[in-house]
């Protein structure tokens, strides 16, 4: 078991390295993923018409 000492270190360190990913990520212009990043683009480059079609 984990005492609540090191409970809280522990989410500290989560915290820190989430912290330090996104702003990584965000620093090497990737601001959307990959996935959200070709959602927009088919959003962009389709009609209206074409986006309620399957």
């Amino acid at each position: 078991m984990l005492n609540s000492e090191t409970k809280s270190r522990l989410a500290h360190v989560i915290c820190l390295l989430g912290l330090f990913l996104r702003v990584f990520f965000f620093g090497t212009g990737r601001s959307l993923g990959l996935d959200k990043a070709m959602l927009a683009l088919n959003i962009v480059n389709r009609s209206f018409l074409e986006l309620i079609k399957p």
